[in-house]
Parts: C-alpha cells; sequence; structure tokens
C-alpha cells in the first residue's frame, strides 16, 4: 500500500474510514486576517492596483488628478500626475510593460495610460501620465452619463487577456449594478465588446465598489481557485470570492476596520490582499487622511495532541493488518 492510500484509508476495528482530500475550489476568505491598517499620505483614494513589475501598489484618487506609487507597507514612494484631468477616477489595473488602465465613473470610461514625461514633486519621483484627452479609450455604454452611479472598479485578466469590470449602481435613476466582462483592444479605434456574465444583485451586496481576478497572481495558477474573482462592496462593508459564473465562495466581514470608504481591492504575488479607502486612517501629526489594509493568509493550524494520536493510532492498526495480511516466506 502506498503511503497516499494509507493517508486515504484508515482502518478502525475492521472498518475503513475513508479521509477525503479537502476541496480546493476556493481560496476561501475566511482563512485571511487584518495583517495592518494604516494611514497613506495621499487624499481620497479611490483606486488601487499591484504592479508585478515593481512588487508595489499604484494608487489614484477619485478627483483624477493625482496618482502615486507606495510600497506594500504603505510608504509612499512617488507623487504622479496626468497630463489633464480625468473627471472622475474610481478604478485602476495594472496591464504590464508600466501601462495601466483606469476607470472614469459617470462616463464608464476605461482609458489607457502609461509614462509621458517624468521629475520630482515634493523630494519624491514623479510621472506625468497619459491624460484624458490623449488617452485610448473605450467606453462601455457609448459613453452616455450615468452619473455618479457609473463604473467604479476595473481588472485585467490575464487569463483572456480581457477585464471585469464593476458599476456601482443604485441613484435616483435606479442605475442598475453590474458586474462586466469586456474584450477590448485598445488602439486607433479602439474597440470591444461588452457582456454580463451573471447577474450582480443575486449577491445582495450593495454598492459594488472594486474587482480583482485572482488569475492575476501567476502563483495561483494551477489552483481551483485561479479563475475567480473577488467583488468589493462598500455600503455592505463586505469582500465576496465568486466564481466567474457568480456563484459565492467565501467572504470577508470589513466592518470592524476603522479605515472608512472602501473603494478598492488588489492581490500581490504572495497572495496578500490589500484594501483602501478614502478616510479613517490617522498618521502622527496629521489629520485623517487616505487608510491602507492588508490582509494575510492565516498561517495553517497545527492538528491538536488528541488528533495526532487518533492518526498515529490508526497508522499502527493499518500497519498491523499489512503485516498480517503478507504472505508468509517459504522455507526449504
Amino acid at each position: 500500500m502506498s503511503f497516499r492510500s494509507l493517508a486515504r484509508s484508515v482502518i478502525v476495528a475492521g472498518l475503513a474510514l475513508t479521509v477525503s482530500a479537502p476541496a480546493m475550489a476556493a481560496l476561501d476568505l475566511s482563512q485571511y486576517s487584518v495583517a495592518f491598517q494604516t494611514g497613506i499620505n495621499f487624499d481620497e483614494a479611490s483606486g488601487v492596483t499591484y504592479n508585478h513589475d515593481r512588487n508595489s501598489l499604484f494608487v489614484i484618487d477619485d478627483e483624477g488628478d493625482d496618482a502615486g506609487e507606495f510600497s506594500l507597507t504603505g510608504q509612499k514612494l512617488s507623487a504622479d500626475k496626468f497630463q489633464s484631468n480625468y473627471r472622475d477616477l474610481e478604478g485602476v489595473t495594472y496591464i504590464g510593460n508600466g501601462q495601466y488602465v483606469l476607470a472614469d465613473e459617470r462616463t464608464e470610461t476605461m482609458a489607457l495610460i502609461k509614462a509621458v514625461t517624468t521629475g520630482t514633486i515634493g523630494g519624491l519621483p514623479s510621472t506625468t501620465y497619459t491624460g484624458t484627452n490623449q488617452a485610448q479609450k473605450y467606453q462601455i455604454n457609448g459613453g452616455v452619463s450615468v452619473g455618479n452611479n457609473g463604473l467604479e472598479g476595473i481588472a485585467y485578466d490575464p487569463i483572456t487577456g480581457g477585464y471585469f469590470g464593476v458599476r456601482q449602481g443604485g441613484g435616483n435613476r435606479a442605475i442598475s449594478q453590474e458586474v462586466y466582462e469586456l474584450t477590448v483592444k485598445f488602439g486607433t479605434p479602439t474597440t470591444g465588446t461588452t457582456s454580463r456574465p451573471f447577474n450582480a444583485a443575486s449577491l445582495g451586496l450593495a454598492r459594488l465598489s472594486d474587482i480583482a481576478v485572482l488569475a492575476a497572481n501567476p502563483n495561483f495558477k494551477g489552483t481551483d481557485y485561479y479563475g475567480n474573482l473577488l467583488l468589493l462592496s462598500l455600503d455592505s462593508r463586505k469582500l465576496v470570492e465568486v466564481t466567474r459564473t457568480g456563484t459565492l465562495l467565501s467572504s470577508f466581514d470589513l466592518s470592524g476596520l476603522q479605515i472608512q470608504g472602501i473603494e478598492g481591492v488588489t492581490v500581490d504575488r504572495s497572495g496578500n490582499i490589500f484594501l483602501v479607502g478614502e478616510t479613517g486612517g490617522v498618521t502622527p501629526g496629521s489629520a485623517s487622511v487616505s487608510g491602507l489594509v492588508m490582509l494575510s493568509r492565516n498561517v495553517a493550524a497545527v492538528p491538536e495532541p488528541a488528533s495526532w494520536a487518533l492518526m498515529i493510532g490508526g497508522f499502527g492498526l493499518v500497519g498491523g493488518a499489512m503485516r498480517r495480511r503478507a504472505p508468509a516466506l517459504r522455507t526449504a
């Protein structure tokens, strides 16, 4: 009997007890806890993405004029700008080679940006990125304004080369809450299609504020949850994991955090989850500023002594059964 078979079948009092391997269909947010929450030197953080080339976080504000690079512990590394302001930036995703795609809320516009010039601001390195007048764009619903209820988050999908987005929904015009799946080819002209992979309202969340794709982490490749999505809800104060067809798999309650107005989520290569909020981060000698939260996976629990005793005892019984089954050697 192989060790794998031994681990799966323990004979106790003549009965075979089969031990099934745990299902791995979900990342399982219940296995995460808050590693830290801290203030960051930034005004009204509305979106965040992980830059896998630089192992850093890129944060935007909803006024559409400021951006900044931060370390994974919240240290500000750069003070960045845009050539011309966006109206209402709410989401950002990194697509590689120093390029990002922004989500401009009211007209539900995706904009491709890259570095234009470099310099310094306040002693920090500064990059000027493509402005709203220069960027290649895709407008999800033809550029029709839906007010302050539109595109709140965007995430690049390495599996398809496309994107996922979320519409906040609500407001006095009864704008529907949506999860978008987008096939976009930036260029001159930019082309794209928009579909809705599932009914976002079925999840029972209030005001979707961002989305992340687990496939953005190459270390998740080969797992059953590689294709899953993380959805962030501002008003429900909840982060949920769902399949690409909208099946709810796990969730994390954010209501106990000091950081308020949480509007951005991203995942780094180690599987840590980062959130940014507009207010609630307090640093010594300053007023309330934007906040950064890191969620990290809990260390696997060590089996209790009683569990170890049961396992060892079971293995001993199996070993005895195997010895009894062993054929006797012939003697001359």
